[in-house]
């Protein structure tokens, strides 16, 4: 991007070395969204991307992160088993929750956690709390292996 804020109109390229390893339906939904509040050619919505892959890719490798080693933990694979962390916001009290559950998990993570993980996070919204707990209940796999952890543990 410019100092201006202007994209470049670079041509579309088939750049083997430009790989996203996860692209989700919400990500597809926002670069769509972006592309058509700001009337984006093809090849400005191509830079957009680029310039954010760059960013997130030099913040990364500033932490000591090859975003390349990500891979596994990005791509689905088969045989991998994955645990879903399920957070009730509204017990935080506080409306800046992910800032206030991510300053409790992430150093409990980092703790017992693997060396490599991948946080991925979204909200449930406009459903009533015991619809949600209902679907999850009745969703999660395994869900009675896995007690339910309250902040009180995550603190000790």
């Amino acid at each position: 991007m410019s100092a201006a804020g202007q994209h470049s109109e670079a041509p579309l390229v088939d750049d083997e070395s430009f790989v996203i390893h996860s692209i989700n339906g919400y990500t597809h939904m926002a670069l769509s969204n972006l592309a058509d509040h700001f009337k984006l050619s093809p090849n400005e919505l191509d830079r957009v991307i680029r310039d954010a892959h760059d960013e997130l890719t030099t913040r990364l490798r500033a932490q000591g992160v090859d975003y390349a080693d990500l891979k596994q933990a990005l791509v689905p694979q088969r045989g991998r088993h994955e645990v879903a962390f399920v957070f009730d916001s509204t017990r935080t009290g506080n409306n800046s929750y992910g800032y206030a559950i991510a300053e409790l998990w992430i150093p409990t993570l980092r703790r017992f956690g693997p060396a490599k993980t991948v946080v991925k996070v979204g909200d449930v919204l406009r459903l009533p709390r015991d619809v949600v707990w209902t679907l999850l209940e009745r969703q999660l796999v395994g869900n009675e292996d896995f007690p339910r952890l309250s902040t009180e543990y995550l603190e000790s």
